[in-house]
């Protein structure tokens, strides 16, 4: 039984190679599902919410989870057991091309200095981001990214005469709704 096995794992092997999907010396053959999984390509632009106008130089990351896997925790970074991470940079012109991508559930996401980090799918900062499901071979095309830029508040805080009052501490709040009612925090 043992030597049937050998020979026939022989002749498996000397068909693989006359075929030339034997692996080279150093090589190891990817697992029979990897071979027959074409992998898709995402073309996309990350532009600012306001004007429109393209971000460079802003890190893209795509988290992929297989096809049937369970939905990662809501704040996870990575995705968790068995996810993809592929990260990349945009063009001055606000563009990208990531490679690559597995077939699956897929989170976009997008950093860049001056801006609060975002995802794919808000249509305002902190909203709602959506998943973009990835077929095998599919080439997404057009994908766009909208980024807010962070802001900041100055001035100077005077009495009735006009006079500025040193050691006053402000604060600043964003408002928000618990329950339907208007929250500060």
């Amino acid at each position: 039984m043992h030597t049937r096995l050998l020979r026939l794992g022989g002749c498996v092997l000397a068909g693989l190679v006359a075929w030339g999907m034997a692996p080279q010396a150093g090589q190891v053959a990817p697992p029979a599902a990897a071979q027959n999984t074409a992998r898709a390509v995402l073309l996309g632009r990350v532009v600012d919410a306001d004007t429109g106008q393209p971000v460079g130089d802003a890190v893209v990351t795509v988290i992929v989870r297989p096809a049937g896997s369970p939905p990662a925790a809501p704040n996870a970074r990575s995705g968790g057991p068995g996810t993809n991470q592929l990260r990349v940079l945009t063009t001055s012109e606000g563009r990208f091309v990531v490679r690559d991508v597995p077939a699956g559930a897929a989170t976009l996401t997008v950093a860049s200095p001056g801006y609060i980090n975002a995802s794919y799918g808000q249509t305002r900062p902190e909203g709602p981001a959506q998943t973009l499901t990835i077929d095998p071979g599919t080439r997404v095309r057009e994908v766009t990214m909208r980024i807010w830029r962070s802001a900041a508040l100055s001035g100077v805080i005077t009495n009735d005469a006009g006079e500025p009052l040193p050691g006053v501490m402000v604060r600043a709040m964003r408002r928000g709704f618990t329950r339907g009612q208007p929250t500060f925090t």
